[in-house]
């Protein structure tokens, strides 16, 4: 079933389906970043939709009723709204596209980003939890670039579910101003409370001949901005590459302080993920990448027997990706990784060639 069928199957039975919240001003500014769970509502209630709809899943989440899996995998979540058209009292959807046949189009209650929410911020009296505000004003952020007001702390952020906060980490990791956004998560104290694995970056100094552009944090952050919108395993390699620093550093002797912090970080990277709930494919992915993600660079150097196995891994090209965010980063010339990504491509000339070694040297 897509989207549409969906509609149509509602409106067979005299219901409405919108596109909402985020979802709905993705579509009013053209935002075609990857999102984790597309957001719908509907003037059904929840007996009906049972009725109407097979494999109709109840979560129990915060601002969301019901959820359903449709075609090619797409995760969709449904809230149920009532007919009245007026923003609910929490002003939480506040941004409609109607999908459904002869609906009026669109309906935007100030377009979100200066209704109730404010930015993190709820009204006294609301039923929407702060922490569960601030993932909303996250995405803002992090699609759209809204310049957000000071922020206020936030509280309870490590109490939401798993799945929420995976769902957000996709979508901010994914989106054009992912800086902006895991910067105001971490002013507001949400990323310390939820995600105190990244929090742990900021203590973190850079030797300023290899990275003038700061701490651990913001050259994981820049690192980012160059990777955003590619694919979300990527991104996840590039936010948790470094992530095992902090843990090297106060173990590590002062002249080497990083030395073995990818293996370290390989480890960490998959409890990270674990905890989140991600699926266990992505898991081993992402730490094959963090414990790799320094071997670009010695490609030249290193003998072979050490590294064609890593070379061999259909993961490769996606760590060559991971190596030029991460070297842009540190504002060094982009020579290293153009010579990363010739060494590749003759090994690969190279293994196919049935009348040479992978070295390229002559077979007997």
């Amino acid at each position: 079933m897509t989207i549409s069928e969906l509609a149509e199957n509602l409106a067979d039975s005299g219901h409405s389906l919108w596109y909402i919240r985020t979802t709905a001003l993705d579509r009013l500014h053209g935002v075609r970043a990857p999102r984790a769970v597309i957001e719908l509502g509907t003037d059904a209630g929840l007996v009906e939709l049972a009725r109407l709809l097979e494999e109709i899943e109840y979560p129990g989440l915060p601002l969301e009723n019901a959820r359903i899996t449709l075609e090619h995998a797409t995760t969709v979540s449904l809230t149920c709204i009532t007919p009245d058209a007026s923003p609910p009292p929490w002003e939480e959807l506040d941004a409609r596209i109607a999908i459904t046949p002869d609906q009026p189009r669109q309906s935007f209650f100030g377009e979100q980003r200066q209704a109730g929410l404010q930015l993190g911020r709820t009204r006294p009296g609301s039923d929407c939890p702060p922490a569960r505000a601030a993932c909303e004003a996250a995405r803002l952020v992090a699609r759209y670039g809204y310049l957000p007001p000071p922020p206020e702390p936030v509280r309870g952020a490590a109490a939401l579910p798993s799945v929420l906060l995976r769902e957000l980490l996709t979508d901010i990791l994914t989106a054009p101003f992912v800086g902006r956004s895991l910067d105001w998560l971490y002013e507001t104290g949400f990323l310390e409370d939820a995600f105190p694995e990244l929090a742990g970056m900021h203590g973190i100094a850079h030797d300023k001949d290899f990275h003038p552009e700061g701490n651990l944090w913001s050259h994981t952050v820049h690192a980012l901005e160059n990777a955003a919108g590619k694919n979300p395993v990527l991104s996840l390699a590039v936010l948790l590459h470094d992530i095992g620093k902090p843990e090297a550093v106060r173990h590590g002797a002062r002249e080497r302080p990083f030395d073995g912090h990818a293996n370290i970080g390989a480890s960490l990277a998959s409890r990270f993920l674990s905890r989140l709930g991600y699926e266990r494919r992505t898991i081993e992915t992402v730490a094959w990448l963090v414990r790799h993600h320094m071997m670009p660079a010695a490609l030249e150097d290193l003998p072979l027997f050490r590294s064609e196995p890593v070379l061999a891994s259909p993961h490769f090209p996606v760590l060559l990706d991971l190596y030029e965010a991460d070297t842009a980063a540190t504002f060094r010339p982009p020579e290293s990784t153009q010579t990363a990504r010739s060494f590749y491509q003759r090994w690969l000339k190279n293994s196919r060639n049935p009348w040479r070694n992978a070295d390229g040297s002559r077979k007997h």
